[in-house]
């Protein structure tokens, strides 16, 4: 059963690399949110004179270690309604996390990169950012990268 588990979870990896072949590239003006599952170490936010600013940290645009971070695009959509397509994030227990921060960012930050752009659709409105450095030698890459992409977006908090 274990085999089958495993065997399961890399078929699904494989299948979604060649969907992402077959992708089509974002538009560099398109406009992606990036959802935030918890503040501590990837939001900052700082109060003036009664006005709540926040902003992203690097670690709000880390990728996984599949390197392909996870964006959606919300063309169409007002600041409020982006909050309605975040798809949550499963917890350890099982549930669903919702975001607590979303940072607003444009597909052509990541394309100054020579980072991939691409809709994939999975779910609605998904769009996947590869292409990041994957050696250990050149983790300070893609911490810059990772800090330009925040130092491009805005955040909104809940």
């Amino acid at each position: 059963m274990q085999f089958l588990r495993r065997f399961h979870g890399r078929l699904q990896e494989s299948w979604d690399d060649l969907l992402l072949v077959f992708a089509p590239a974002a538009d560099s003006s398109l406009p992606l949110a990036r959802f935030v599952y918890e503040l501590k170490g990837k939001i900052t936010v700082k109060e003036d004179s009664g006005q709540r600013k926040a902003f992203a940290k690097w670690k709000a645009f880390e990728p996984p270690k599949n390197g392909k971070l996870s964006t959606m695009h919300t063309f169409g959509l007002s600041r409020a309604d982006v909050w309605s397509i975040d798809p949550g994030r499963k917890s350890g227990s099982g549930s669903i996390d919702r975001a607590v921060a979303v940072a607003h960012f444009e597909a052509s930050a990541a394309l100054e990169l020579k980072l991939e752009v691409l809709r994939d659709d999975r779910p609605p409105r998904h769009v996947t950012i590869r292409g990041w450095p994957s050696s250990p030698e050149k983790r300070h890459v893609l911490l810059q990268y990772a800090t330009r992409l925040a130092d491009a977006a805005s955040v909104d908090v809940l």
